[in-house]
């Protein structure tokens, strides 16, 4: 889904930025080589000096977060990322698609843009997951923390599970179908929904000492809300933030609520009006 024009007041339009995405080359843990797109938007006057960093969840692809790099990258350096074998990243055969290279991948490509300090991290679902992951790795590199759509377990569910068993040329058109939300080819989904239905961060939650932005779509039936809200009430330094009328991508279908929790959360203040 490429994204829209811009619906908020003083953020970027599309043409300010969708064509400025990236790609750079890497070797992973196994030594293969492996190219990740990636967009690094810096405003001409920061309004402050902490960057953001957007991932996606799984199956998903970066621009996802269009309304969110539209309004924050006016304001800040944003960093957002196709994960491997995601969006206009290399898809290859061979990798596990663990939270582990997914974690590496966001250290390689901070480096790669030189991105040294600190940041603001921003995970959606088992992105969410790989966030809290790389700021456990990583504790010096992450200032704030948001979780949105994101628990302690992402159950893709058994029919999700039995509809992955079936061959490529049938998954094929289903995946194309959905293509606006669905980043991933089949053959990536079949090695990467198993790692997401195996996650089971509950014990990782309390072991994040940074200050954290979980939110949760209110009638999101993947992440229910009250698996979320234990998730928060695990994590020491924690705020919480309900989307009304949004199921489990909040940063679409209610960009402007989910753009002023997060700059209230960054900057501690909104702004005013806020449309």
């Amino acid at each position: 889904m490429e994204p829209g024009t811009s619906c908020i007041g003083g953020s970027l339009r599309k043409e300010s930025w969708s064509s400025q995405r990236q790609k750079a080359t890497f070797n992973d843990s196994q030594g293969r080589k492996i190219e990740l797109s990636y967009f690094d938007l810096q405003p001409a006057r920061p309004a402050w000096s902490t960057p953001m960093v957007f991932v996606h969840g799984a199956a998903g692809h970066c621009t996802q977060w269009s309304h969110q790099l539209e309004f924050f990258s006016s304001r800040c350096r944003c960093l957002a990322i196709d994960m491997r074998g995601h969006g206009y990243s290399d898809r290859p055969e061979w990798p596990d698609y663990s939270i582990e290279e997914f974690s590496a991948d966001i250290g390689r490509v901070l480096d790669h843009v030189g991105i040294e300090g600190p940041v603001t991290m921003v995970g959606h679902s088992f992105g969410g997951a790989v966030s809290t992951y790389f700021t456990l790795q990583h504790p010096d590199r992450v200032e704030k923390l948001v979780l949105l759509s994101t628990t302690g377990t992402l159950s893709v569910g058994v029919s999700v599970l039995i509809l992955l068993k079936m061959p490529e040329f049938i998954l094929g058109p289903i995946q194309k179908a959905f293509n606006s939300r669905v980043g991933a080819p089949p053959h990536v989904l079949k090695k990467l929904v198993p790692n997401v239905d195996r996650w089971d961060g509950w014990e990782l939650y309390p072991k994040i000492h940074v200050p954290t932005l979980v939110m949760c779509g209110e009638l999101d039936r993947l992440t229910r809300t009250k698996w979320v809200r234990r998730m928060a009430e695990s994590i020491p330094q924690v705020h919480y933030e309900g989307i009304s009328f949004s199921a489990h991508l909040p940063q679409l279908e209610r960009p402007a609520r989910v753009n002023e929790a997060l700059l209230t959360f960054v900057r501690g203040r909104s702004e005013s009006p806020f449309r």
